[in-house]
């Protein structure tokens, strides 16, 4: 049974959960990032409450607080069309994905079609810290990438 915030259309809070549990929202937190000195029958009780409301942490806000993103670029330099059609990029990305979704991470896949715009797309992503990484494809003696 899911509780009012839902039923009103709002999505349920820290707070909601911490007055659920019986806890403060540092609790709530200590719970959820597995830190803190929660007992475990503490731990359960936030974490169910935390169920039972449709509570989870903000992704956008845990990357603003550890300055982390969960998500790795991939840059391939290929016309969609024939992309589409090689089953060693797709094989590539379902392996990429395999390995991250696991660990919480997610892939932010972009086609261009040369050098400059691959090389400019990395830039960017890493000026505006979107990604915490990238996985590197075509590699090239004067590949300029590894340096970004």
């Amino acid at each position: 049974m899911r509780v009012s915030t839902e039923r009103a259309g709002r999505r349920p809070t820290i707070k909601a959960v911490a007055a659920a549990a019986g806890v403060s929202t540092a609790a709530v937190s200590q719970a959820f990032n597995n830190k803190g000195r929660l007992s475990e029958a503490t731990r359960r009780r936030i974490l169910d409450a935390a169920l039972e409301l449709g509570w989870s942490p903000s992704a956008s806000a845990a990357a603003l607080r550890n300055a982390r993103t969960r998500s790795l670029a991939l840059v391939v330099r290929r016309p969609t069309d024939v992309l589409g059609s090689d089953p060693h990029f797709s094989e590539l990305i379902t392996g990429i994905e395999g390995e991250l979704a696991p660990r919480g991470y997610g892939l932010l896949l972009h086609l261009v079609s040369g050098h400059r715009e691959e090389n400019a797309l990395y830039e960017r992503l890493a000026a505006e810290g979107r990604v915490d990484g990238a996985v590197l494809t075509d590699a090239r003696d004067d590949d300029a990438r590894p340096a970004l």
